[in-house]
């Protein structure tokens, strides 16, 4: 129209509401769900592990997985639900669910098949461990350990 160029943006309501206020439009009350399982992580990140440091670089190191990833939900064998970051293994699903003991696992099954520890959990897993009576190599799950939960319990292990 009179040598005028026009752009027209189809675009559903939440895409534009994303566009305008990036992801703080995501903190508001149709995403109550999703505000709290956030909280939920970085609680239990940050609180119930102590991880509270003077240094931002060794404090953006150990919380950045748990910041920057989508979050799956895997469940224990009783239907407990546990939130990860996705990318998690079974060694940092069982220190997350079950931080006291973690250290003593010696197997695990997904689903009711028997996987390796270094396995990554998917979406609704329900993740059977399995726990012997004395601490296992502590080493060789530090290198298969994502969230950063699973890698300060090890290392204070490993010390």
């Amino acid at each position: 129209m009179n040598n005028t160029e026009q752009t027209i943006i189809i675009q559903t309501q939440l895409a534009k509401t994303l566009k305008d206020n990036g992801i703080f439009s995501l903190l508001n009350n149709r995403t109550a769900n999703v505000q709290s399982i956030s909280y939920k992580i970085m609680n239990d990140t940050i609180v119930h592990n102590n991880l509270l440091t003077t240094d931002p670089i060794a404090f953006h190191n150990l919380v950045s997985y748990e910041l920057f990833e989508n979050t799956i939900t895997a469940y224990t064998s009783d239907l407990q639900p546990i939130y990860l970051p996705d990318g998690a293994t079974i060694i940092d699903f069982t220190f997350s669910a079950f931080p006291k003991i973690a250290h003593k696992m010696k197997n695990a099954k997904v689903n009711g098949i028997p996987v390796p520890l270094k396995t990554k959990v998917s979406h609704f897993d329900i993740i059977e461990i399995h726990f012997g009576l004395k601490q296992n190599s502590a080493l060789e799950r530090l290198n298969y350990a994502n969230t950063a939960k699973a890698q300060l319990i090890i290392q204070q292990k490993l010390s």
